[in-house]
């Protein structure tokens, strides 16, 4: 085997305070990013301007009563136009003429979310009426009351309506 000259991998005096420096230079250049962006998350984590949705058209699947009705009232509030979607449409309809007292344009849609057809409907009804959706509330849902309906077909429906139609409701408004 071939001698290996050690020599050759000795650091001058210079050599070493150049990597001393260098290595300072990263650490204080590390402390000071480390700073900087911890103020500005933090900045950022109280501090954030409101977005404006005056104007805008919401569409709330589940509005007829409870948080749906909650959420469209406070949409109201801020300016929204709002599509009140909801399974029943007596309901979704007394809601759209609250809405309408506030001020704002608002319409009443019947859709049944489980159901592909119906979102399909839903979104060229909506379209159609008022435009194209800007904010998505997928709010509908149905809640077992296991007292009552503990039963194989309720669970199904269940997750047709709390899964699949809230994926379905996404895909079809925004595609």
């Amino acid at each position: 085997m071939a001698e290996i000259n050690k020599d050759r991998f000795k650091r001058s005096f210079y050599q070493h305070f150049l990597m001393f420096i260098d290595f300072y230079i990263d650490v204080v250049l590390c402390i000071f990013h480390s700073i900087f962006y911890l103020w500005f998350e933090l900045f950022k984590l109280f501090y954030h301007p409101k977005k404006k949705v005056t104007g805008k058209l919401v569409l709330i699947t589940g509005a007829g009563a409870g948080l749906g009705k909650s959420i469209a009232m406070k949409f109201a509030d801020l300016g929204c136009n709002l599509a009140i979607a909801d399974i029943n449409l007596t309901s979704a309809q007394k809601v759209a003429a609250d809405l309408v007292k506030k001020g704002v344009k608002a319409k009443s849609f019947r859709v049944d979310i489980a159901k592909l057809e119906e979102i399909r409907k839903l979104k060229e009804n909506v379209t159609r009426e008022m435009g194209p959706v800007d904010i998505l509330i997928n709010n509908a849902g149905l809640v077992p009351n296991m007292t009552t309906d503990a039963q194989p077909g309720f669970f199904e429906a269940m997750l047709n309506v709390n899964v699949m139609g809230t994926i379905w409701v996404k895909f079809f408004i925004f595609h």
